[in-house]
């Protein structure tokens, strides 16, 4: 439950401290927003406060935005627009308040609770990794409704607001400062002395000095045909990436547009408006439920234990190849220190260099200075020898798909660890039960399968065997929470999830070429209905020898029956590996598919053929307990292959057709 602390700072200012009385984020419900404004109107007739300073007694989270619990229990019309008029008076009440009020945003300052934020005369952050500033709504099917549409844009300008409204991109405090968007960065330690600083300056007629904009901006964001083409380049890039799927970023890019011209009051109209109309859509039904599944509290005991156990902080990764050398960039860009060791040199200086370009392009897009690169720099080392593991938290043996090479690896990794850490191997076709012997026992060896680029793949798959310990399950779950992936756990079944359920939905593509239809007409018809790319191309990236690799492995295993069709066969016997050979299903240069011409031909029934391969395999694995919840197989095609997430996931799709 919600609490607020009223105290006194001094110099006749209060602050407004958010808390629960079971240290979980503060949220935005009814019950906190009625004591929220109660506690404003006190304050508001008290003529001894000179100002208000809005923190949290969390250092990790500011305000966690609106209660999507609520949201979820299918409100009707009227209740819908109560709520919202509900967050949008709360703020306005904030925002004419007699007294200067400033936010101490200090860790996840999301959705609401930025709004919040917005309603303030000022805002301060601190530079720490885990503050993040954003309106993520978009990406629940609905829009900013509680001000956000209409005070970000008059705060930092169209250009500015468009990507964290209708893309709901987030930013860090020192990207807010450049931004306008909060008004300085300071530890911790020394916010409330400058929030009482800024609150004196207000009090004598000193507003915060905000960036300019610059010519470029004056004429983009101050006129309106300058706001004219933004709108209109925005909404072009929106409908190219999201191929009119999902109507959310497209209504608060209206929004976004008409509000220069309307009052604030016309503008919150406007606000109402369109997220009444969104909250009736499927889309939004659908991505809401995403959003609740994936989270830890909604989910099963295990996902609940990772909570609760402390991340590994010190890394190696054995094997720099793609995988290795990705991984170990990724954990090293979330802040742990990483040593990454393979035999060859070469391989070591293409990983270094990997590391180094993305550093650079991330200090030119302005997502971390040239301070904190250097310090990820020093983060990150390499070695040519299995050795110094003992000051590690946890191993993670990336070497190649071979049997043989991952059970000596992982022994040497047993032997030179301490008990404590955690022992991992990233596969995604060899049984765990067939390495953990060599890694001491099923209580030490998780598995973690990457999918590949890893930096870039949401989705992290927890291996684990009858075997591992539920605590050896949360350090896993924990790992994934600081590397910024979305975890499922799994069985040590044949392909585990994913590659499970895409080996008959190979299979069902390659009959279907079989029976005359062309390959770029079965992928289109896969990427109209909302997939990513079609199997042959995915087959293509993935390359044909690492499917044949797998199909020959999964094989093996008792009790199911895998069919490696000829063509990837033959394409394989050929040399004919995909877009990394120049030549699979179809051909490349320099890493870009040549046209195969324009699809034209039967495409009815295909993607739903397809689909529903996956569908029937799908089930299978749930039956037979290699899934902790159905709910776990709609969060892996999500994230995992790109399943429409306007659609709900796999088989909450499968569940609404005849």
């Amino acid at each position: 439950m919600g609490i607020l602390r009223v105290s006194d700072v001094g110099d006749s200012i209060v602050a407004i401290t958010f808390e629960t009385d079971d240290n979980s984020p503060f949220v935005l419900g009814e019950l906190s927003m009625a004591a929220l404004l109660d506690t404003l109107d006190d304050l508001g007739d008290d003529k001894s406060v000179s100002g208000v300073l809005f923190r949290s007694a969390r250092d990790d989270v500011f305000c966690a935005g609106a209660d999507v619990d609520a949201m979820a229990r299918e409100w009707t019309e009227r209740e819908a627009e109560a709520a919202v008029r509900r967050g949008q008076e709360l703020f306005e009440r904030i925002a004419h308040l007699p007294h200067p009020t400033v936010a101490l945003i200090d860790g996840t300052c999301l959705g609401g609770g930025l709004e919040l934020a917005l309603a303030c005369k000022a805002r301060i952050a601190t530079p720490d990794r885990h503050t993040r500033l954003g309106l993520p709504e978009t990406k629940l099917g609905i829009l900013p409704a509680w001000g956000g549409c209409t005070r970000l844009p008059r705060l930092i300008g169209l250009r500015a607001a468009i990507p964290i409204v209708a893309a709901g991109k987030t930013v860090d405090g020192k990207k807010a400062r450049r931004l306008g968007l909060v008004d300085d960065v300071v530890p911790r330690e020394r916010m409330v002395a400058v929030g009482r600083d800024i609150v004196r300056g207000l009090h004598d007629g000193h507003e915060p000095r905000r960036p300019r904009r610059g010519i470029a901006g004056v004429l983009l964001d101050g006129t309106a045909p300058g706001r004219a083409l933004v709108h209109a380049l925005a909404k072009r890039a929106v409908l190219k990436q999201t191929k009119g799927r999902f109507p959310a970023p497209v209504a608060a890019l209206e929004v976004l547009k008409q509000t220069p011209k309307l009052l604030v009051p016309e503008s919150l109209d406007l606000e109402r408006e369109k997220i009444l109309e969104l909250l009736k859509t499927p889309v939004h039904a659908n991505l809401l439920r995403l959003f609740r599944i994936t989270r830890d509290g909604n989910r099963s005991k295990i996902y609940r234990s990772g909570r609760d156990v402390t991340s590994p902080r010190e890394i190696a990764v054995i094997g720099g190849g793609t995988m290795g050398a990705g991984i170990a960039a990724l954990a090293s860009g979330k802040g742990c220190g990483v040593r990454l060791i393979d035999p060859s040199p070469e391989a070591l200086s293409r990983a270094v260099r990997a590391v180094e370009k993305e550093l650079t392009r991330r200090v030119r897009r302005g997502d971390l200075d040239k301070s904190e690169a250097h310090i990820q720099r020093t983060r990150f080392t390499v070695a040519t020898e299995v050795s110094g593991l003992r000051g590690v938290d946890c191993v993670i043996e990336a070497a190649p798909e071979r049997l043989d090479l991952k059970r000596e690896i992982l022994g040497r990794i047993f032997e030179g660890t301490s008990p404590e850490a955690l022992i991992a191997t990233n596969t995604s076709s060899l049984p765990l039960s067939d390495l953990a012997d060599a890694a001491g026992g099923s209580d030490r060896l998780l598995g973690l399968h990457f999918f590949n680029p890893p930096g870039r793949m949401p989705l992290l798959e927890i291996v684990r065997t009858s075997d591992t310990p539920d605590d050896t399950i949360a350090r896993g779950l924990a790992l994934a929470k600081t590397l910024g992936k979305t975890p499922i756990v799994v069985g040590d079944g044949p392909g585990f999830l994913i590659n499970r359920m895409l080996a008959p939905y190979f299979l069902e593509a390659c009959c279907i070429a079989d029976e005359g239809v062309k390959y770029a007409n079965v992928d289109a018809s896969v990427t109209a209905f909302g997939l990513p790319m079609g199997p042959f191309r995915l087959m293509d990236e993935v390359g044909l020898d690492v499917i044949s690799d797998a199909g020959t492995q999964a094989a093996t295993r008792d009790g199911y029956d895998f069919e490696l069709h000829p063509a990837i066969v033959a394409r394989v016997s050929k040399g004919y590996l995909g877009k990394k050979s120049g030549r699979g299903f179809y051909r490349y240069r320099n890493g870009r598919q040549l046209s195969s011409g324009i699809p034209t031909g039967p495409r009815t029934g295909i993607a739903d053929r397809l689909v529903r391969r996956m569908v029937d395999e799908a089930r299978c694995l749930v039956g037979e307990g290699l899934v902790l919840c159905p709910e776990d197989v709609d969060i892996g095609t999500v994230f995992g292959i790109g399943f429409p997430p306007d659609l709900g996931g796999l088989l909450h799709w499968a569940e609404g057709r005849p």
